[in-house]
């Protein structure tokens, strides 16, 4: 099923008298200051406060509820010499957040240790039995990292044998919060943390910087830790992600683990970028998580040892081949499933099970699966009588909280808006089926399941200069919240062929009434090769780059969205 030709483009009405004033009082295009009035920044001050984010910005940490408690519960396990165990998550975040805590605490001193467990065996979150292993062990504390908040038998059992425990987690409380030392979570209901949308990362972040009284070395990690967990790039999480990647691009003794992972994704003597992080770091990090083997992730984060560095640098790429291919495979099976199943005019979820699926990749394939068909889309990987799902949704819809509301059917479940985790036994498995998509279908209307494709303003091609570029280049880096700037131009002509190359890739060039020819490129568009053949006049929203090649720098259009001129 496709439904790229059914998008609504959205274009919002701009303001022309503030976009001018701000445009004049920032020496910037008046395009730019639009980009930045549809980001919801409205004043100057604002403006200059998105555009050059500092760390002297970052909030006070000890904001955070309870952060006085663990700080001093921390400098009383690094007085008294005690083991301290970290309990880490298998994602990028829950990796980097945990790689961080070893990081600074161990160069305090502290006995150290860590834990990431294994996804296909024992599942998200702290679990009894290493509990206990850490008490045979003499652990004294347990600070959990990317999870704990949902975690309260296990936190009664560390009680009850003396382990106090703190939990770093940025997942949504369901309801009372587990009897720890200290909870830190900025989505706590009795939070007065100015920031709510913190990753896990940038909660250990806090805690390193209020036990050390400055900001930890480790900009690197939360950089990664951030990006990778989609949260939104505002705020604390935008300062903290730039500052990051200019530790990585600028740093003259990167990590040996980064500079391998570089090297694998062939970024090596490249300025990576939030999208390198996205699409390239950060899988080859997931995909040993996904596999049941995340202790690797953590290997190549701390090693200090360049060829261990490559050697597993070189495994997490082997393993992210193997997971492109698990996925592949699970791809093809899902929509199968959908030709068979799923009604557009009447199913307004996606919800699919199989005992072929593997639990640790059927994320992926939900998202794409929701980039198809624009509904909230939960797969289930089904183990004899109890299934994993990985449910993500669309722009209007709390998946999280749609979950909350059909809880009786599931086993356990967890996660934030767009994406969220759950457990359910197979007899539940209809009933759960049928409440979500009840759920979905008092929640949204048809316009909800229309796939939107949305630009920041009209621009004319010969408003597109390598200054404009270089300008919109600040507003980096993209992700939630922050996407990459796209623009509409209307009415414009198609010069010379039409190519598909590579397979699947669409180039072309465009001209407009007083602008120069430019080059587009259309990444996975191939399908419109007809249309565009057929429409010599057309409209298309795209992203406005600066491309290399062969030593020369020109202006390219990477296109978003193309259809028939619309007078």
């Amino acid at each position: 099923m496709n439904l790229q030709s059914e998008r609504n483009w959205v274009i919002p009405e701009p303001d022309y008298v503030l976009g001018q004033s701000m445009s004049e009082a920032l020496g910037c295009p008046q395009v730019i200051a639009q980009v930045l009035l549809n980001r919801g920044i409205n004043t100057v001050e604002q403006a200059l406060s998105f555009l050059n984010p500092s760390l002297n910005c970052l909030h006070d940490p000890f904001l955070m509820d309870d952060m006085s408690v663990a700080v001093d519960r921390l400098k009383e396990a690094v007085e008294r010499k005690e083991k301290i165990l970290i309990f880490g998550d298998y994602d990028v975040d829950g990796i980097a957040g945990t790689a961080l805590l070893v990081h600074e605490l161990s160069a305090l001193g502290c006995q150290t240790y860590y834990y990431i467990p294994n996804r296909l065996v024992e599942g998200y979150g702290l679990n009894k039995q290493q509990v206990l292993k850490a008490h045979e062990e003499g652990v004294g504390l347990i600070i959990t990292v990317d999870n704990g908040v949902s975690s309260h038998d296990e936190v009664e059992l560390a009680s009850s044998l003396g382990l106090d425990v703190l939990i770093c987690d940025h997942h949504e409380p369901e309801g009372k919060l587990p009897r720890a030392l200290a909870v830190l979570n900025p989505k706590r209901s009795d939070s007065s943390y100015p920031f709510r949308d913190l990753a896990g990362v940038g909660v250990a972040f806090k805690l390193a910087t209020a036990l050390l009284g400055r900001l930890p070395e480790n900009l690197d990690f939360t950089a990664l830790g951030t990006i990778a967990d989609i949260v939104p790039l505002v705020d604390e999480n935008r300062i903290l992600a730039k500052a990051g990647l200019e530790m990585i691009n600028t740093c003259g003794d990167i990590r040996p683990g980064l500079a391998e992972l570089c090297r694998v994704s062939g970024l090596q003597g490249r300025q990576v970028n939030a999208g390198n992080v996205s699409f390239q770091l950060a899988p080859r990090l997931n995909a040993a998580g996904r596999l049941g083997v995340g202790q690797l992730g953590m290997q190549l984060l701390l090693t200090t040892s360049q060829p261990l560095a490559q050697r597993i640098a070189r495994k997490l790429d082997e393993e992210n081949r193997n997971r492109q291919a698990i996925e592949d495979e699970i791809l093809k099976q899902a929509l199968a499933k959908l030709e068979q199943e799923f009604n557009p005019e009447r199913d307004f979820s996606i919800v699919l099970s199989d005992s072929r699926w593997h639990p640790g990749v059927i994320g992926i394939v939900a998202s794409k699966l929701v980039e198809l068909y624009h509904r909230p889309t939960i797969l289930i990987a089904m183990d004899g009588q109890t299934g994993k799902g990985s449910a993500r949704s669309i722009h209007r819809f709390h998946i999280y909280e749609a979950l909350s509301k059909c809880k009786e059917h599931l086993a356990a479940f967890g996660g934030h808006r767009y994406a969220a985790g759950l457990t359910v036994e197979s007899v539940r498995l209809d009933a759960c089926r049928n409440a979500f998509e009840q759920i979905c279908k008092d929640q949204l209307g048809e316009d909800d399941l229309r796939p939107t494709v949305r630009a920041e303003a009209e621009l004319q091609l010969a408003e597109i200069t390598g200054e404009l570029i270089d300008g919109l280049e600040k507003l980096a880096p993209h992700g939630n919240a922050n996407p990459m700037p796209a623009f509409a131009s209307f009415g414009v002509s198609l010069v010379g062929k039409i190519r598909v190359v590579r397979g699947d890739h669409l180039k072309f060039a465009v001209r407009q009434a007083g602008s120069k020819t430019l080059p587009v490129i259309g990444f996975k568009m191939a399908e419109y090769e007809e249309l565009l053949a057929e429409h010599p006049l057309i409209d298309v929203i795209y992203t406005p780059q600066l491309n290399t090649y062969q030593g020369t720098t020109s202006i390219q259009l990477s296109l978003r969205a193309v259809r028939p001129h619309r007078a």
